[in-house]
């Protein structure tokens, strides 16, 4: 399960609606370094269980499936939407 920013809660439910297959890279914010990528097993508010994160600015969960994940592993990443790097 995870959650994103309130702001971009839309846009992800959007795209996940629409039927594309929707990976999410997670990078450490302390040295940019690719920390894995999962894809989003549900639509967002709609994960399989309820968790609060106290803070505000979150959006609704929704369920991920861990695709890959790194330690310690730097690498440079692109996200990819749509089939293009952006």
């Amino acid at each position: 399960m995870w959650a994103t920013k309130k702001e971009f809660s839309q846009q992800l439910s959007a795209i996940y609606n629409s039927g594309t297959y929707v990976v999410l890279f997670f990078i450490n914010n302390s040295d940019g370094c690719l920390q894995g990528y999962v894809q989003v097993s549900s639509g967002v508010g709609k994960a399989s269980r309820h968790y609060n994160w106290n803070n505000s600015s979150v959006g609704p969960n929704f369920d991920i499936k861990w695709l890959n994940k790194y330690g310690k592993l730097c690498i440079k990443a692109f996200i990819l939407y749509r089939g293009r790097c952006a």
